[in-house]
This record gives structure tokens, C-alpha cells and sequence, in this order.
């Protein structure tokens, strides 16, 4: 098992935790907290780098393991489309934060959905670590 990877399983856990924090604080009319949610974006995208330099070698890993290759494939897809799915979302969050708007309760089956989609990347990545090592 390299090293790296039960490091990012556990700040996956607090990536998701923090993301899930600042998105329904918001909708619940809080103040959305950018610089939490921008530095934590920040640790998630060294999170997906990671994930993709080691995505050759889980599927190989994958593959010995009972054809779990279509898991590792699909959530490599999930986490990169809810990756820049979360940076959008965080920039119209903030700009109309800073206008006084609430962009996440004007859009909320939106906000939902990538709520959704983030709990299915995250979920199917801590599956794919516990499985695989």
C-alpha cells in the first residue's frame, strides 16, 4: 500500500465533511464561508492529482482483486466531474455571496444533485481504498 493513500483516505473524510458543512450552512442562510470552502477545494485538487497518479496502478490492482476496474474507472470520472463541478459552483456561490445573494437556495435541486453526486465520489473512493487495501 503506498503510503500516500490512507493519508488522502482520511482527509477525503474531512474534505466532505468541511464541503458538506459550508454547503448546507449556506442554505440554511449562513454566511457562506469562502476561504474555508477555497482551501479546502485546494486540498481536494491534490486529492484528485493523487487520485489520478495512482489510477493505472488500482486498476491493475483492480483487476486482481475480482474486477473491480469499472469501479476505479467510474469513480476516477465521478471525482473529476465533481471536482470542477465544486470549483463552479464555488465561484457562483461566492460572487453572489459578495452581491448578497444565496446562489446555493436559488439553485437548491442543483445543490442538491452535486450534493448527491459529491457523497457518491466520496463514498465509492473510501469503498475502492478499503477494498483494494
Amino acid at each position: 500500500m503506498p503510503i500516500l493513500s490512507p493519508i488522502i483516505a482520511v482527509a477525503e473524510v474531512f474534505i466532505y465533511g468541511i464541503i458538506f458543512y459550508s454547503f448546507f450552512a449556506h442554505l440554511q442562510g449562513k454566511k457562506f464561508k469562502a476561504l474555508l470552502t477555497r482551501r479546502t477545494i485546494l486540498v481536494q485538487l491534490v486529492a484528485v492529482v493523487y487520485m489520478l497518479s495512482r489510477l493505472k496502478p488500482a486498476q491493475t490492482l483492480a483487476e486482481l482483486k475480482g474486477n473491480l476496474e469499472v469501479l476505479v474507472i467510474g469513480h476516477a470520472l465521478l471525482s473529476i466531474l465533481v471536482f470542477f463541478w465544486l470549483v463552479i459552483l464555488f465561484f457562483r456561490t461566492r460572487n453572489f455571496a459578495s452581491t448578497g445573494k444565496n446562489y446555493l437556495q436559488e439553485n437548491k435541486k442543483a445543490t442538491y444533485l452535486f450534493l448527491i453526486a459529491f457523497s457518491l465520489s466520496f463514498l465509492s473512493g473510501e469503498l475502492i481504498f478499503f477494498l483494494l487495501y
